[in-house]
C-alpha cells in the first residue's frame, strides 16, 4: 500500500482507491501507469564533488 495525495504519483501503482471522509469513494486499476524504471533511466547522471 502506498498513501499520496498526488495524482501523479499515483500513476505508478496498480491501482488507485480513492477514500473521502474514511469512506471508499472509487476503486479503480491504473491504465496509464508509470514505469518508475523508465523515468529514471531519462534522469540526468550527477556526478559526486570530489574533494
Amino acid at each position: 500500500m502506498f498513501v499520496t495525495h498526488e495524482p501523479d504519483i499515483a500513476r505508478f501503482m496498480k491501482s488507485n482507491i480513492i477514500f473521502r471522509d474514511g469512506r471508499i469513494q472509487k476503486e479503480s486499476l491504473v491504465t496509464n501507469r508509470f514505469n518508475a524504471s523508465e523515468l529514471i533511466k531519462g534522469l540526468p547522471v550527477e556526478m559526486e564533488e570530489m574533494n
